[in-house]
């Protein structure tokens, strides 16, 4: 993708690695900006607020977009203008780890767009305009995880906004390796369930327990076939 099309923001947000020091020797390239407030969504509303263009491309600082990934975004706005959401592959960025093959199933951008109701997006991989960001009201800060999920249900019941799947604008994510770090991973993001659950029950309908207790009566746990038959239940909620 032309270089002169497009711009670098890259968001420190208390980076305690060479991260600083490596991106200052861009800086002639790229626009680094600095976030004291701790959080992901604190530092991309800070990206937003800087960005000149109509469309905004997010990643996350444990992911590295493939060769051609704002390429295949930007063919796939121009074909799809009337989206708001666009959300790009997410691939695992070890393939050798069945622990990290399985953070790609968390991490399922088709899935999340395409077949669960409601539909969410995950900033791993995303695009978006500038001016509907600021019409839906940029991500909230009161969120330590998943402000990614409630500003796409922000979005979806308040703006009617319409999502779409790119399967050519690839990123892989580093996933937990370890089944402790995808345990604490599965508290955090329990949480930020929680939190997404209390402000949207209204538009979620049907109780979440209801939901579960179907879920459960569908799927046969003790199959050896499902690796992991409790999370697999609790995901296919999405679907219903």
């Amino acid at each position: 993708y032309l270089c002169e099309k497009y711009e670098a923001i890259f968001v420190d947000n208390g980076s305690q690695d060479a991260t600083p020091e490596i991106l200052q020797k861009y800086r002639d390239k790229i626009t680094i900006l600095r976030q004291p407030k701790r959080g992901a969504a604190a530092a991309r509303n800070t990206g937003v607020k800087q960005a000149k263009y109509e469309y905004i491309a997010f990643t996350d600082s444990d992911c590295v977009p493939e060769a051609g990934w704002l390429r295949e975004l930007a063919l796939f706005a121009k074909d799809n203008s009337q989206a708001d959401f666009i959300g790009g592959k997410i691939i695992s960025f070890n393939r050798n780890s069945n622990i990290e093959m399985f953070g790609e199933e968390i991490f399922n951008h088709k899935r999340a767009i395409q077949y669960y109701k409601p539909p969410f997006v995950i900033t791993a991989n995303l695009l978006t305009k500038k001016q509907r960001l600021f019409e839906i009201g940029l991500f909230d800060e009161s969120f330590l995880l998943g402000q990614d999920v409630d500003l796409a249900l922000r979005g979806l019941f308040k703006h009617g906004s319409q999502f779409v799947y790119a399967d050519k604008a690839v990123v892989r994510h580093f996933n937990s390796s370890t089944l402790k770090a995808l345990f604490l991973k599965g508290i955090k993001s329990g949480q930020a369930a929680a939190h997404i659950w209390k402000r949207y029950s209204k538009e979620f309908g049907r109780s979440l327990l209801k939901k579960c207790l179907d879920v459960f009566k569908r799927h046969k746990l003790s199959d050896e076939k499902v690796k992991f038959p409790l999370y697999n239940a609790v995901f296919d909620l999405g679907r219903r």
